[in-house]
């Protein structure tokens, strides 16, 4: 059976534009990833960071191509690493995300074990190119259901990412920010756009800064996301869960990304 993922991120600041970078033909148009049935839940690595200066940046978005090469190389070619930066008004210390999604943890380990993902590491790490002085990484596992078919119809701009970091305070309570966003979800599908949902993650293993949690949702373009939350179905939802889902979270980063990558 056929599972797609989202593939979700979060992350912050400033940033000039950015050059296209080469992807193999079989990347979706998005964080998106297509998986094959996997033995666990579906795998997210994230990192945020900023970097150094433009020049250096785009360097390291070029070596991307390498990285996404030797995935597909490796069996995955449904799985890519792809940049964001925020768009509009940042919240928290980072401007840029890069990440990819994973069938499973096991899918992950084996690709980053392949003699040829291993290869392209070795080729970047001796080019001396890093993403930044500074980053976040995290790697997260999905609690809430994927959607039946993530990939965003085409929009008229970049692809447009919104991400939340926060934390809960007991598993409970994982439960019921899950049964808020599938009624987020209804609301989205009842607006026209059923292939974006809301998705929540919750980091793996040992956890690098403040949050455990995050859920985001992919978007076409930021039209399609204006419109959507601005139908009654979605508003409706705001003003019966917006002071529960204040209460529940506390402090959350919530931003918003423009993919750098197309």
């Amino acid at each position: 059976m056929t599972r797609r993922v989202l593939t979700l991120m979060g992350c912050l600041i400033v940033a000039a534009a950015c050059a296209e970078t080469p992807e193999p033909e079989a990347t979706e148009d998005a964080v998106v990833a297509t998986t094959e049935a996997a033995s666990g839940p579906s795998f997210l690595a994230l990192h945020l960071y900023n970097p150094p200066d433009e020049a250096a940046h785009q360097q390291f978005l070029a070596g991307f191509a390498g990285l996404n090469a030797a995935v597909a190389e490796a069996g995955h070619p449904e799985t890519q690493y792809v940049a964001w930066k925020v768009s509009g008004d940042q919240e928290g210390d980072f401007g840029y995300l890069f990440g990819s999604v994973w069938a499973d943890r096991a899918t992950y380990e084996a690709v980053h074990g392949h003699e040829a993902y291993m290869a392209a590491m070795a080729a970047l790490e001796e080019s001396g190119i890093e993403p930044a002085a500074d980053e976040v990484y995290n790697r997260y596992e999905q609690l809430s259901p994927p959607a039946a078919d993530p990939a965003p119809m085409p929009g008229e701009g970049p692809t447009f990412l919104a991400n939340h970091l926060f934390n809960l305070p007991s598993a409970d309570s994982e439960q019921e920010v899950i049964a808020m966003l599938e009624e987020f979800n209804a609301a989205v599908a009842a607006a026209g756009h059923p292939e974006t949902r809301y998705t929540l993650w919750k980091v793996t293993g040992e956890q690098a800064g403040d949050y455990t949690y995050l859920f985001g949702s992919l978007w076409a373009d930021r039209e399609v996301y204006d419109a959507v939350h601005a139908h009654p179905a979605h508003q409706s939802l705001i003003e019966t869960y917006g002071e529960a889902y204040e209460t529940l979270v506390g402090e959350e980063v919530y931003n918003r990304y423009e993919r750098v990558m197309e």
